[in-house]
């Protein structure tokens, strides 16, 4: 049995898996990893700056069950959602986004991650990730409006 892909839709900002075939289908898996990897919320480190002061640190609870100490699911993106956009949020947004995305280095799906964060006026930051694989194989994939759908939901 294959994994399941789930197909990102920048309008609503969202992933849900898709149907061929009358079957549910599994035919882009890299990009399945990145959008779980970025959009399923990573426990806070107890030195980030919690939203709203808030005390919940989130995390998925499978991380506690995890068959390699260490090993987690998710991105800290959502700590920014409510930051202003300096230089310094893209910085840490670019950070948590290279962070959530190790794994992939680490086991060997991917050579270098590239990952490019572009202010385009007031609010809007433009997010592009490029994962190079072996033989100069590349794949980006863009997440246009990242901003605006993180600070609103």
């Amino acid at each position: 049995m294959n994994d399941i892909s789930l197909k990102w839709d920048p309008v609503f900002f969202s992933a849900d898996a898709t149907i061929m075939n009358g079957d549910l289908s599994g035919d882009d898996l890299l990009g399945t990893a990145v959008i779980v990897s970025l959009f399923t919320w990573g426990r806070a480190r107890p030195d980030d700056v919690l939203p709203d002061d808030s005390s919940g640190r989130m995390g998925w609870w499978g991380d506690n069950f995890a068959e390699f100490p260490g090993d987690k699911i998710g991105s800290r993106l959502w700590i920014y959602a409510r930051s202003k956009l300096t230089p310094e949020t893209i910085l840490g947004i670019k950070d948590a986004v290279s962070e959530a995305l190790q794994w992939m280095i680490e086991d060997k799906v991917a050579e270098r991650i590239d990952v490019n964060a572009v202010r385009n006026g007031l609010d809007r930051l433009d997010l592009s990730v490029t994962i190079f694989q072996g033989n100069a194989n590349k794949r980006e994939i863009r997440f246009d409006s990242l901003w605006e759908k993180l600070r609103n939901g």
